[in-house]
């Protein structure tokens, strides 16, 4: 039922946040990686947290998330990322 618009919109959508990365690369700001991978990890990263909520509460033997299991969250997605967007040398 969404096959079009994720062929199309999405897919626009995800092009140009592509050209986006590709153009900090080219100007050293951001190194090499697929740009449209790297979004999806992205996604995948951070929708995570919303929809495999119960497992997470499991896995950190909570009830419900706590406002620091996001922040921890964060946290180590953001020490992942960083290289990506540091300086070489």
């Amino acid at each position: 039922m969404i096959k079009g618009f994720l062929q199309e919109t999405l897919r626009a959508h995800v092009a140009r946040h592509a050209e986006i990365f590709l153009d900090w690369q080219a100007k050293g700001l951001m190194r090499p990686v697929d740009p449209t991978h790297f979004l999806c990890l992205l996604w995948s990263g951070t929708q995570a947290y919303a929809d495999m909520q119960v497992q997470f509460e499991a896995l950190l033997d909570r009830s419900t998330l706590h406002d620091s299991d996001y922040e921890t969250g964060i946290a180590t997605f953001m020490t992942l990322v960083r290289p990506l967007f540091s300086q070489p040398g």
